[in-house]
């Protein structure tokens, strides 16, 4: 086994025992520790929802107010329920920020960042690349929307908040939610947020 920074050699532990031994030695000792063994995620009812790269970026542009204050009460709510954001949607979230909106490098950085601090993240493996590929071939989904949905729907994700798909819209248990109505947050996207 290779010993670094982020490894450590393995304890005489089994399964759920060894990793949370590990974390242990991990927090005590001060070191960020990646996990080296498989770890079950365990998902609540909070954590069924997720928000497309539009949303995000509608939070952090000046140019339309309604959406921009609709998309902050959506993040507003999520980080109220402990939902997750993709890897994939803070990397577009940066690239839009600075191609769309023209932003510095730095703020735009910072700004994903920021919500890279402020949610717990989801990424996708192989398995969510070879699906997002199969699903692009047949057009219902472009490749990038497939492969986030597949990713998101993985880590038990039920709810898919965009304004850039069809409404209803399913890729195997999660549902895609339009976002906004005229302009504020659509009725089933506040239901599945829990926005009154």
């Amino acid at each position: 086994m290779t010993r670094g920074l982020f490894t450590k050699p393995p304890l005489r532990l089994s399964g759920r025992r060894r990793f949370r031994r590990s974390w242990i030695w991990a927090s005590w000792a001060g070191v960020p520790m990646v996990p080296t063994v498989p770890v079950t995620i365990f998902m609540t009812a909070t954590m069924t929802a997720t928000l497309d790269t539009n949303i995000l970026v509608y939070a952090a542009d000046v140019r339309d107010t309604a959406k921009r204050d609709a998309s902050a009460r959506m993040l507003t709510a999520l980080t109220q329920l402990g939902g997750r954001i993709g890897l994939q949607a803070v990397s577009e979230f940066h690239a839009a920020l600075r191609k769309k909106l023209k932003r510095p490098v730095w703020e735009a950085s910072q700004a994903a960042r920021n919500i890279l601090v402020s949610f717990p993240t989801f990424a996708y493996v192989e398995a969510d690349v070879a699906r997002a590929l199969t699903e692009a071939a047949t057009g219902r989904f472009s490749y990038w929307d497939a492969l986030l949905l597949s990713a998101a729907e993985r880590h038990g994700i039920r709810h898919f908040i965009t304004e850039g798909m069809g409404d209803g819209m399913r890729l195997g248990a999660i549902e895609v939610v339009a976002a906004f109505n005229d302009g504020q947050v659509s009725p089933r996207a506040a239901a599945v947020l829990g926005i009154k």
